[in-house]
């Protein structure tokens, strides 16, 4: 018991009532296993409950059967904190509206507020993770409380967004400014951010600044909506000097207006870029951004034509268009992710085979392909083309349309010429008929 590399060891193969019981045992035992409790907390009922004469009402809501938490705290301003600082210094991950609608009476939160004005409440807390779905009017006061959470410890601030949902991305302009503004003045060095504001100048307004700002010259990851690369903002982001990974979600909101371009020396650090949206014509807005496209290893391109009112089969000249001019400029790519059907709906695919869009593939070292609503036809392309695949380790094609065992025949003889240059490929093919091949070293596996 007093040998904390030890106890450290028994911890963590542990579950969480098993560290809440050994907490118990001991006051050597307890500060070992306090901090491995209260590290990540899931919710802020733990938290308060730790406020004195705090009250936390459940209550079953009608709509969908959500479960809703009402808060009241106490509002004297000399609440005791003294308990609630025991545990708080540990908590470094904290996960908010995890399953559950959660609604806070703003009210109470007056002393909270005014303490965490001299003090951080959550001194080493590092990462904040938001899943929640926004409502207006009252979409600022379910945030204004959240900000007393915000200290110089955060390294990430992420709202966690489901894909393909447009209802997660209406945040009204106050709501996003109570989180905006206590992220520039007390955080130092924020490394991720993920945040949704509605599309339109109204919105975009006040970003600029934002961006511009000494506390988000760390970051290293951005995800967020299309205000993010409006015409006063694309370009402060281009030019953060660490970012790695940029994200933008434009589903079920309207392009705003993109800058004609940007610097050569823009996006210097970016390795990342994904882009998600309901309208195709906004992947050619994004192909002519050559500072943008030329930094990138790794390129996620995701658009539901479905949702945009046509077929994929309707629109095969831009899906072309789009997969040809985006390749055209991307020249260090070595991760291409296409997905034109990402709810799998199982409509026919547009066949890539003989288009200029594969053959700007076959001139980039691509070491991993995934393709969904467009695919090529293998032996087509794995065999009989000319192109260098020695460097591909994976690829996965959603709707190749070869289940026939002639396709089985005209593949299996020159396959000893594959083995050598892929020997991790794996090929996973599903619709019409369940077909999956792998090749790894010596060996062939069919099954149909």
């Amino acid at each position: 018991m007093y040998i904390p590399e030890l106890l450290h060891l028994v911890c963590s193969f542990a579950l969480a009532h098993d560290l809440v019981a050994l907490s118990q045992v001991c006051r050597q035992v307890f500060h070992v296993v306090a901090p491995l409790i209260w590290e990540h907390v899931d919710g802020l009922n733990n938290l308060l409950s730790l406020l004195p004469h705090a009250v936390i009402q459940h209550s079953r809501c009608s709509e969908r059967f959500r479960l809703s938490r009402l808060v009241e705290l106490p509002g004297s301003d000399d609440i005791s904190l003294e308990r609630f600082h025991i545990y708080a210094s540990h908590v470094k991950f904290l996960e908010i509206y995890s399953e559950n609608v959660q609604e806070f009476d703003p009210s109470g939160w007056t002393a909270l507020s005014a303490r965490s004005s001299i003090q951080p409440l959550l001194p080493n807390l590092e990462s904040l993770t938001v899943q929640k779905y926004f409502t207006e009017p009252q979409g600022e006061d379910e945030l204004e409380w959240m900000k007393i959470f915000i200290g110089p410890s955060l390294r990430s601030f992420w709202y966690r967004l489901e894909r393909n949902d447009p209802h997660a991305m209406r945040m009204p302009k106050a709501a996003v400014m109570v989180l905006l503004d206590p992220l520039v003045e007390r955080c130092v060095s924020l490394e991720r951010l993920a945040i949704y504001p509605k599309a339109g100048s109204w919105t975009c307004f006040d970003l600029p600044a934002v961006f511009a700002s000494r506390s988000f010259s760390y970051l290293q990851e951005l995800s967020g909506s299309v205000a993010l690369v409006a015409s006063e903002v694309f370009p402060i982001i281009a030019a953060l000097p660490r970012l790695v990974r940029f994200s933008v979600y434009a589903y079920d909101q309207f392009m705003p207006n993109l800058p004609d371009s940007l610097p050569l020396d823009a996006f210097r650090t970016l390795k990342h870029f994904t882009l998600a949206t309901n309208n195709p014509h906004d992947a050619l807005d994004f192909a002519r951004f050559q500072a943008l496209l030329s930094k990138v290893e790794s390129l996620e391109f995701c658009c539901d034509f479905y949702a945009y009112g046509v077929g994929i089969w309707d629109g095969k000249e831009l899906v072309l268009e789009i997969l040809a001019s985006w390749l055209a400029n991307a020249s260090g790519l070595k991760d291409l992710r296409v997905e034109f059907d990402p709810e799998d709906n199982g409509y026919d695919s547009i066949d890539l085979t003989d288009s200029l869009a594969l053959e700007r593939i076959l001139q980039h070292r691509i070491e991993s392909l995934y393709l969904n609503g467009v695919h090529f036809e293998p032996y087509d392309v794995f065999v009989t083309s000319q192109g260098d695949w020695s460097f591909l380790n994976s690829c996965r094609c959603l709707a190749i349309r070869a289940p026939s065992p002639l396709f089985l025949r005209s593949l299996m003889p020159p396959i000893s010429n594959i083995w050598q240059s892929r020997s991790r490929l794996r090929i996973h093919t599903f619709d019409p008929l369940p077909l999956n091949l792998t090749c790894l070293s010596a060996s062939y596996n069919a099954r149909a």
